[in-house]
C-alpha cells in the first residue's frame, strides 16, 4: 500500500485525471504514476517510452472487484465495465517529507530527482525516465519536499529526448604530451546546467610504429578534479591504421561532476607518465557525454 503524503495548500485544488488501470497491475493512492505505451496507468518503473504523470490522489473502482481490493490500492482489469481507475493530480505541486535517496544536505535544494517505483525516488539520474521533479526544500537526513511538475511539463520533457549530448572539450596534440610534469592542456567555459556522466577520446591520425608514450589525463570544473574519467593516452592506441576506429574510454566518473553555466572545464596532464617521443604530431580529440537539468541544452 501507497503512503499518502501530506500536500501544501495550493492556490486552488490540483487537478484529478482519471485513467484506466493496466491489466493485473496493483496502484496505491500517495505513488507516483505513469502511463504506459497502451495508454494505461501503473505504478512508476523506469521502463522506455513511459511517461510520468504524477501522484495518484483516489481510486474509482465501481466494478464487482472493488470489495476484494485493499483500502486505498487497486489491482487493474481492463476486461471490466468500466474498469478500475486511478485519480491523478496532474498539476505537480509541492508534497512534503519524503525519502530521497542521495540527498543529504541544504546543498542539494534545487537539484532534479528521479523516480524508480511508486514510492522510491533518488538523486540518480535513471536511465529512461526524466526528472519528475525538484528538491524543494531539505528537512532532514534523506528526508525532503518535492516539487513535482506537472503532467504537462513531463509530457513535453519526455517527447522532447532525454537532453543528452556528447561535447566535444577540446584537441590535445601528442606534442603537448611530451612532458611528465602536471599542465593544463585545453580549458572550455560550459554553458547550462548539467552533469558529466562519461569521458572519452576519439584519434585523429595514428603514427605507424611508434608506440612509445603514456599520458593520464583528468578534467576539473572550476577547482575541483571530477572523480573518476581519468583517460589513459597511450601511443600503443595510435600506431596503426585500425586505431583510428577505437575510441579510449576514461575510468568512470563517479561524482564532482556537475557544472552550471559559465563554468571552466580544463584539461589537465597529471604528474609522471611516460613522455610522448615522436615527433610527427597526432591528434587527440576529447569528449564528454553531458547531462543537462531542465531546457539547458
Amino acid at each position: 500500500m501507497g503512503t499518502t503524503y501530506i500536500k501544501r495548500s495550493p492556490a486552488h485544488a490540483a487537478q484529478g485525471q482519471s485513467i484506466r488501470i493496466a491489466n493485473s497491475q496493483s496502484i496505491a493512492i500517495g505513488e507516483y504514476v505513469i502511463r504506459d505505451t497502451a495508454g494505461d496507468l501503473r505504478a512508476a518503473a523506469d521502463t522506455l517510452n513511459f511517461i510520468p504523470l504524477g501522484i495518484l490522489l483516489g481510486l474509482s473502482d465501481k466494478t464487482s472487484n472493488a470489495g476484494t481490493t485493499t483500502v486505498g490500492s487497486d489491482t487493474g482489469d481492463t476486461a471490466a465495465t468500466p474498469p478500475p481507475e486511478g485519480v491523478v493530480n496532474l498539476e505537480g505541486g509541492v508534497y512534503e517529507s519524503i525519502a530521497v535517496t542521495g540527498a543529504a544536505s541544504q546543498a542539494d535544494v534545487g537539484r532534479p530527482v528521479y523516480v524508480t517505483g511508486g514510492n522510491t525516488y533518488t538523486l540518480t539520474e535513471t536511465t529512461h525516465l526524466p526528472a519528475v521533479g525538484v528538491i524543494a526544500r531539505w528537512r532532514t537526513g534523506t528526508t525532503s519536499d518535492i516539487l513535482f511538475f506537472s503532467a504537462e511539463s513531463m509530457a513535453a520533457a519526455k517527447h522532447a529526448g532525454d537532453r543528452k549530448r556528447n561535447v566535444s572539450l577540446g584537441i590535445v596534440s601528442t606534442l603537448a604530451l611530451r612532458g611528465t610534469t602536471a599542465k593544463d592542456l585545453a580549458k572550455i567555459t560550459m554553458r547550462g546546467w548539467g552533469k558529466i556522466t562519461r569521458v572519452w577520446a576519439k584519434p585523429g591520425g595514428y603514427h605507424l610504429g611508434h608506440n612509445t608514450g603514456s599520458q593520464n589525463v583528468n578534467l576539473e570544473i572550476g577547482t575541483t578534479n571530477l572523480t573518476g574519467g581519468v583517460l589513459a593516452l597511450k601511443y600503443t592506441s595510435i600506431d596503426v591504421s585500425s586505431d583510428l576506429a577505437n575510441n579510449v574510454s576514461a575510468t568512470a566518473v563517479t561524482a564532482a561532476n556537475e557544472f552550471n553555466d559559465g563554468d571552466i572545464i580544463t584539461l589537465e596532464q597529471a604528474t609522471g607518465g611516460k613522455a610522448y617521443t615522436a615527433t610527427a604530431p597526432i591528434n587527440w580529440e576529447i569528449w564528454a557525454d553531458v547531462t543537462y537539468y531542465g531546457s539547458d541544452v
